[in-house]
C-alpha cells in the first residue's frame, strides 16, 4: 500500500481534530518504517496504519470523519492506534458462495428480473447482476449467457475487441455478515463488530436496507471475471 501523503485534501485542512488525527497516523507511520529500515518484523501494523489514515482522506461521510478521527485522538499510545487499525482490517466482507447460475432464453427474461422483488438467494443475485451482460471491470462477457442468448452472442460476436470469460457474482456485503447466525456465535459477534464500524460512518440504515434476504439486492452485487473476483475477495485489486 502506498506510503500516506502528508498533507490532507484541502477541504479538510481546516479541521483542526481531523487535523491532529492525521499527524498522529504520519507519526506513527514513520516510525514503523523506521523500524522496517532497520530490519525488524512489524507484522501488518503498516498497512493498520494506511487503513487508518487513509480512512481520513476517502470516508464517505461527515458522520464518519468525525468518529474515525475521535477515535484516533482518544487512543493513548501506539498500541491502541494499532489495536484499532486492526479492527477495521479484520471486519471486512468475506467472500460470497458460490452457485450454480439460472437460466435464460432472452435478454428480455434477464431485464424482466430486475422488475420483480428484491432477490432471495445467491443465484438470483447473480441474475440482477448480470443484467449488464458482463464484468464491471473488464466488459469480458460472461460465457454461459454468451452460450445460452443468441442475440448476446451476436452482440459478442460484433465487438472486435470483446473478450469471453467466467463470471462470478461479488456481494459487497457478504450474506454471511447477517443470515444464518447462531445467537451468541463468533460469526454473531464479527457480524456485530461490523455493523456498529459501519455506524460510526456514518451508515445508520444500511443494517435495515442489507437485512435478511436484502443482502442480495442488486445495490450489493455486481459481476466480476473471475480472476478479479477473487482479488476482490483478498482486497488485492
Amino acid at each position: 500500500m502506498t506510503s500516506l501523503p502528508h498533507k490532507l485534501p484541502q477541504r479538510l485542512q481546516h479541521l483542526a481534530h481531523v487535523v491532529n488525527a492525521y499527524d498522529i497516523c504520519l507519526k506513527l507511520e514513520d516510525s514503523l518504517q523506521l523500524a522496517v529500515n532497520d530490519g525488524n518484523d512489524i507484522g501488518r501494523n503498516l498497512i493498520y496504519i494506511h487503513i487508518l489514515g487513509y480512512l481520513i482522506h476517502h470516508v464517505p461521510t461527515e458522520i464518519g470523519l468525525g468518529n474515525i478521527s475521535q477515535e484516533i485522538n482518544l487512543c493513548y499510545n501506539n498500541s491502541t492506534i494499532l489495536a484499532l487499525a486492526q479492527i477495521l482490517y479484520s471486519h471486512t466482507p468475506t467472500p460470497s458462495d458460490d452457485a450454480s447460475p439460472p437460466s435464460f432464453d432472452t435478454i428480455q427474461d434477464m431485464t424482466n428480473m430486475t422488475l420483480q422483488k428484491t432477490p432471495q438467494s445467491y443465484a438470483q443475485a447473480k441474475a440482477y447482476a448480470l443484467i449488464l451482460y458482463h464484468c464491471v471491470m473488464t466488459g469480458t462477457y460472461d460465457v454461459f449467457l454468451v452460450e445460452t442468448i443468441q442475440k448476446l452472442a451476436t452482440m459478442y460476436k460484433s465487438d472486435t475487441s470483446a473478450r469471453l470469460g467466467f463470471t462470478q457474482c461479488a456481494h459487497i456485503f457478504s450474506a454471511s455478515t447477517n443470515l444464518s447466525m447462531e445467537p451468541g456465535s463468533a460469526k454473531q459477534q464479527y457480524a456485530s463488530t461490523l455493523w456498529a464500524i459501519l455506524y460510526c460512518f456514518g451508515y445508520e440504515n444500511l443494517f435495515d436496507e442489507l437485512n435478511g434476504s436484502k443482502v442480495h439486492c442488486l445495490e450489493n452485487v455486481m459481476t466480476l471475471e473471475s480472476q478479479f473476483y477473487t482479488l476482490f475477495d483478498r482486497f488485492d485489486i
